[in-house]
């Protein structure tokens, strides 16, 4: 590599390094950290994402994750019409059923959480949080998810998961 000072300097020509990315996301877990501690931030986005599988040595395996899996924008349109379908055929029968089939497509969705781990939940995993910051009343519900392995993590319900529900 060249020296910072050289014009063949290119610091973003290719992937980062293991370490380097590992180094980057203890350095934005830790800022978002001060930042939800100072009150500038509601909550840590960075909290949810498991560290301990994350070692300094052997870094992140940033280039195991398999995004082709993920829904993209027209997938989701296109469930959400397939939601609305439903409802307008069923006239009365089955209500109950596309109701909960829409619950949990809007709360997997919105929290990212499993089929499995929304089925094993329970009304006490959602808590509600009030604090009190810098003389402003921040709200906010949470749910705690165990996911695989028995790893729980906490996230932020979104207003629209919590309208669902309501």
């Amino acid at each position: 590599p060249a020296p910072r000072w050289h014009r063949d300097w290119k610091p973003f020509s290719r992937p980062l390094s293991s370490r380097s990315a590992f180094h980057a996301i203890t350095v934005l877990r830790r800022m978002c950290g001060w930042l939800t501690e100072v009150g500038y931030l509601i909550a840590n986005p960075w909290a949810a994402v498991n560290t301990k599988s994350l070692r300094a040595d052997a870094g992140p395996n940033l280039g195991s994750l398999d995004t082709n899996r993920a829904f993209d924008h027209d997938q989701i349109e296109a469930l959400w019409s397939l939601c609305d379908q439903w409802e307008q055929s069923a006239k009365g029968e089955g209500v109950a059923t596309l109701a909960r089939q829409r619950f949990a497509f809007t709360f997997c969705y919105l929290t990212g959480a499993r089929l499995a781990e929304l089925a094993a939940l329970r009304i006490g995993a959602v808590k509600f949080r009030v604090r009190i910051r810098q003389g402003r009343t921040e709200e906010q519900w949470w749910v705690e998810i165990k996911g695989k392995g028995g790893k729980v993590r906490t996230v932020p319900l979104p207003d629209e998961a919590v309208a669902e529900y309501k």
